[in-house]
């Protein structure tokens, strides 16, 4: 008869629903605050990498000058935020002296930069059980001439 009765018995039922859904809300919300954190700081280091190609498009040359390009256009750059630079100038399909002259045509050699941006992403809430950091790169290569 007890039983009966307590089985009969809804007055917790919200409070049982609502302790097994609370979790699985909790870890939604959670998931969209990294997804949401992650994507913006792609998105950020994106921006920075177009902002040095924009400074060698326009003609901008100086490697210093265009690292502090990127930097000030990296939006909530990571601690150990990394620019790197390198130039690379091509005769044909072969590397070349970016100061002499193509032999074959006597023409200036194709100028490369290759824009490199790194850095560790870190989740706006530490989980610990959950990966809460991911190494993030973003590259572009211009032609510059």
């Amino acid at each position: 008869m007890l039983i009966k009765a307590l089985l009969a018995d809804r007055g917790g039922g919200s409070a049982t629903e609502f302790a097994v859904i609370l979790p699985v809300l909790a870890f939604l919300v959670l998931g969209i605050l990294d997804g949401w954190s992650l994507a913006s700081s792609t998105l950020n280091m994106r921006a920075a990498v177009q902002a040095g190609a924009r400074y060698l498009m326009t003609g901008g040359f100086e490697e210093s000058a265009l690292r502090s390009v990127i930097k000030s256009a990296w939006a909530n750059a990571p601690s150990d935020a990394e620019v790197t630079v390198e130039k690379q100038c091509r005769c044909a399909s072969s590397a070349s002296d970016c100061l002499a002259l193509c032999e074959s045509t006597l023409t200036t050699p194709a100028t490369y930069y290759t824009v490199r941006v790194a850095g560790t992403w870190q989740a706006p809430v530490e989980v610990r059980f959950l990966s809460t950091s991911l190494n993030l790169t973003q590259e572009q290569v211009v032609r510059v001439r």
